[in-house]
C-alpha cells in the first residue's frame, strides 16, 4: 500500500566534475503521468526515465527535475550559457527554402524565427549535455539515468512510508463504522417491537370506536414496522468494512481504486439506512458513520 504523494532525490558526481541532481515529486492522479524538466533534455534520456517510472509506479503524477552543475572544486567556474542545434536549424532552413520554391511564395524565415522553433536553442542545462571535452552524450545520459533511478526508488520508499501512515490512521476509523453498524443491528429488534407498538397505538387512536379485524391489524402493523428494518443494510455495511480493511492490509496489488469503490458502497448503504430509521439516537449514529466514511474516502483517494 502506497500513498501517491512523496518526494525522492539523489545527487551524485559525474567523473567530469559535474554534480547530477535528480528530484522526483508525486501527487495523486487517476493514472500515471510523468513530467520531466527541463523539457529540452535529450529525448532518449527522457524516454528511459519514463520507462523506469512505469516499472515502479502504477498511479500518480510524477514531476522529475534534472539539474547538472559544475562542482565548486572542479575548476569549472560557470555553466555554458546555452547552445544552438545548428543541424536542426539547417534542416528547418532547407525545408523553408523548398516550400518557398514549390509554392512560389517569399521565404521570410530569419535567424530570429529559427531560434523560436522548439529544440533549436537549448538552455544552459541542455548545453551541459553537449560538452566538447571528450564526454559523450551517451555517457552522461547513462549516468544521469542511473541517478534518476535512485531518486525514483527514494520516492517509492517515501510513498510507502506515507501509505503505511495513512492506513494506520484509517483502520481505527473503519473500526468505528463497524462498531456503529453492529450497535444498530443489535438494537434493531428492540426498535422493531417499539415501532410496532407505536403504530398499533396510533392506528387505534385514529379508528377509535370502530370494530377492527385484529388479525388484519397485526399484519398491517408488522408490514409497516418491517419497512424500517435495517438488518440487511447493517449486514452489508459490516461485509464492506471487512473487505475495505482487507484491501488496506496490502493483500491486493494497487488497491486504491478498490478501496474507493467499497467506501462508495458503504456510503450508499448508510444513506438507505438513514432514510429508514426513525429513532433519533440511531439516526445520529448513522450520521457519525457517514462522516467517518467521508473522512476515509478523502484519505484513501491518495492511495495507490
Amino acid at each position: 500500500m502506497e500513498s501517491m504523494t512523496g518526494y525522492g532525490s539523489s545527487r551524485q558526481e559525474f567523473r567530469s566534475g559535474l554534480d547530477v541532481l535528480v528530484e522526483a515529486r508525486s501527487v495523486n492522479n487517476r493514472g500515471l503521468q510523468v513530467s520531466v524538466s527541463p523539457r529540452d533534455l535529450p529525448l532518449s534520456f527522457i524516454s528511459g526515465l519514463e520507462e523506469a517510472a512505469k516499472e515502479m509506479f502504477a498511479r500518480g503524477r510524477l514531476d522529475v527535475r534534472v539539474t547538472v552543475t559544475p562542482r565548486a572544486d572542479s575548476g569549472t567556474s560557470s555553466m555554458p550559457s546555452g547552445c544552438a542545434d545548428v543541424s536542426l536549424a539547417r534542416d528547418l532552413l532547407d525545408a523553408s527554402k523548398e516550400l518557398s520554391r514549390e509554392l512560389g511564395i517569399e521565404n521570410d524565415l530569419k535567424v530570429s524565427g529559427l531560434l523560436r522553433f522548439p529544440g533549436v536553442w537549448r538552455g544552459e542545462q541542455a548545453a551541459v549535455w553537449s560538452l566538447s571535452d571528450g564526454t559523450t552524450n551517451e555517457e552522461l545520459e547513462e549516468f544521469a539515468l542511473s541517478v534518476a533511478t535512485v531518486a525514483l526508488r527514494d520516492l517509492a520508499e517515501s510513498r510507502a512510508r506515507e501509505g503505511k501512515a495513512i492506513v494506520k490512521e484509517l483502520l481505527p476509523i473503519l473500526d468505528s463504522v463497524r462498531e456503529g453498524a453492529r450497535t444498530i443491528l443489535d438494537e434493531d429488534g428492540r426498535r422493531s417491537v417499539e415501532r410496532a407498538k407505536r403504530l398499533r397505538e396510533r392506528i387505534s387512536e385514529l379508528v377509535e370506536g370502530l370494530e377492527l379485524d385484529e388479525c388484519r391489524l397485526a399484519q398491517e402493523t408488522a408490514y409497516l414496522a418491517s419497512r424500517s428494518d435495517v438488518t440487511e443494510e447493517c449486514t452489508r455495511v459490516l461485509a464492506h468494512v471487512d473487505e475495505c480493511a482487507k484491501l488496506l492490509s496490502g493483500s491486493v496489488q494497487s488497491p486504491g481504486r478498490g478501496v474507493l469503490f467499497v467506501l462508495q458502497e458503504i456510503q450508499r448503504e448508510l444513506n438507505t439506512m438513514g432514510g429508514k430509521l426513525d429513532d433519533a439516537s440511531a439516526t445520529l449514529r448513522v450520521v457519525e458513520m457517514k462522516n467517518a466514511v467521508s473522512s476515509v474516502k478523502e484519505q484513501a483517494a491518495n492511495l495507490e
